[in-house]
């Protein structure tokens, strides 16, 4: 897919953590706002079942990077204060 085709949306840039497991799905995007962020990613046919959604595989392992970055930012909050 085209990066030019498809720009970014306003507010997300690179996901900064890489993994082996997320790598296949580069690139990855994420907004951050306070203690809120969440992450994106452009679904292409690489990414689908059979069906032509979204496999489970990959929502699963998004929530799971999802969940420890959240991890990591409430322990920043802990810890800052």
């Amino acid at each position: 897919m085209a990066e030019d085709k498809c720009p970014v949306p306003p507010g997300y840039e690179p996901h900064f953590r890489k993994s082996p497991v997320t790598d296949p799905w580069e690139p990855l995007y994420m907004k951050r706002l306070g203690n809120e962020f969440s992450l994106a990613l452009r679904i292409d046919r690489q990414h689908c079942n059979a069906r032509g959604l979204l496999h489970g595989g990959v929502i699963s392992a998004l929530a799971d990077n999802a969940m420890g970055l959240s991890c990591v930012i409430q322990i920043e909050n802990v810890l800052s204060v």
